[in-house]
């Protein structure tokens, strides 16, 4: 059964206000002369909105694989593109700095996803990203994933369907194995790393490109 993609966005009005350090991370590495703006998985475009709020003349542009998602985003007013991170329709050296917090839903080939996204970069440019890969983030999902639907269904409305849009993540896109099967640390290290930082909820870091 497919998820309605309305959920992501009553979620993400929810939540984003709250998540002061996750919008803070990409603040901070937003740099004087920043104009041009990608950002990946898009959905409703909240990020967009913390790097308007800094640049306000900045060219800012999304991109989902979910054309439903990409729609909400359009609907909140912020450009969005229907692609796969893996295979960008951008030309090289065009953004100035590059959003992510979803390499997790192609955990499979999330290096390879990293890569691609670098060689848009100009020179000096910064894949700036936040993903979840704490400790908490782990169990929480190994919980999700494991528990039974019946028992799901006692949660509150509001409460059940973001658990469920969760778990459907994880069992149907195998987010599960970005917690129990990859090493995106690891991953991470190969690259030009400027900052690296990981709490009990997730991993926050800054690749730059160099050439």
């Amino acid at each position: 059964m497919a998820l309605d993609s309305s959920i992501w966005n009553d979620l993400y009005k929810e939540t984003a206000p709250r998540i002061k350090k996750k919008q803070g991370y990409l603040s901070k590495h937003i740099g004087p002369d920043d104009t041009f703006f990608l950002e990946l998985f898009v959905a409703t475009g909240q990020n967009i909105a913390t790097f308007k709020s800094h640049k306000p003349d900045s060219i800012c542009v999304g991109v989902d694989y979910d054309i439903n998602l990409c729609k909400i985003a359009k609907e909140n007013g912020f450009m969005a593109v229907v692609a796969d991170c893996r295979n960008l329709p951008f030309k090289k050296n065009s953004f100035d700095i590059i959003y992510s917090n979803s390499y997790h839903h192609v955990s499979e080939c999330a290096k390879i996803a990293i890569e691609n996204t670098l060689s848009l970069l100009k020179k000096d440019g910064s894949l700036v990203g936040v993903e979840p890969y704490g400790l908490i983030s782990i169990i929480g999902a190994g919980i999700i994933f494991f528990t039974p639907d019946l028992i799901m269904s006692l949660f509150p409305g509001k409460f059940r369907k973001w658990i469920r849009a969760i778990k459907y993540e994880c069992k149907n896109e195998r987010v599960i194995d970005w917690y129990f099967k990859y090493n995106f640390l690891k991953d991470l290290r190969q690259f030009n790393v400027a900052s690296i930082h990981r709490d009990l909820l997730r991993v926050y870091y800054c690749l730059k490109k160099t050439a």
